[in-house]
C-alpha cells in the first residue's frame, strides 16, 4: 500500500511537473530561436542612418566582401545630425540640454546627474534664430 500511496502520490506529480517544465523550457528555447533568427534577417523600422544603407550591408558587392568599410560609412552616416525637441515649461526650452550662446557650449546632464560639455557647438543654419530663443528663454 505504502510502495502504491508513494507512487501516485508522489513519483507522478513530480514526473508531470517534470515533464511541464521541459515544455516551458522547449518552448522558451523556441522563441528565443526565433528571435535569434529575426534579429539577423528582419531589418528594424527605426534605423539611424538611413534603411538603404542599412541594406547594403547584405546586397551590395563591394560591402558584402568589405564589411568594415560598411560599417565607417554607416556610422558616419548615423552620426551625422541630432534632434533635440524642446519643452516650453523647461527654462532653457529643455531639461537635458542647454546651450550657451556666447561661448557656444552644449551642456547635457545624462541620467546619471552628470553634465557632459561640447564645446564649440555652432548650427550651419538658424545659428541668429537659436541665440534668440535661449536668450528669450532665460
Amino acid at each position: 500500500m505504502n510502495t502504491y500511496l508513494f507512487e501516485h502520490q508522489y513519483l507522478d506529480v513530480t514526473i508531470k511537473r517534470l515533464k511541464a517544465k521541459i515544455g516551458h523550457l522547449a518552448h522558451r528555447l523556441f522563441r528565443l530561436e526565433g528571435q535569434k533568427e529575426k534579429l539577423t534577417t528582419h531589418i528594424s523600422s527605426v534605423v539611424f542612418g538611413s534603411k538603404k544603407l542599412f541594406k547594403h550591408q547584405f546586397t551590395k558587392k563591394e560591402f558584402v566582401q568589405d564589411h568594415q568599410s560598411w560599417k565607417e560609412l554607416f556610422l558616419a552616416v548615423r552620426n551625422k545630425q541630432v534632434l533635440i525637441s524642446g519643452r516650453k515649461d523647461a527654462a532653457a526650452g529643455n531639461f537635458v540640454f542647454t546651450y550657451q550662446p556666447d561661448t557656444h557650449d552644449l551642456y547635457m546632464t545624462s541620467l546619471s546627474g552628470k553634465v557632459v560639455t561640447f564645446s564649440n557647438v555652432v548650427f550651419p543654419y538658424g545659428q541668429e534664430q537659436v541665440n534668440q530663443t535661449v536668450v528669450r528663454c532665460k
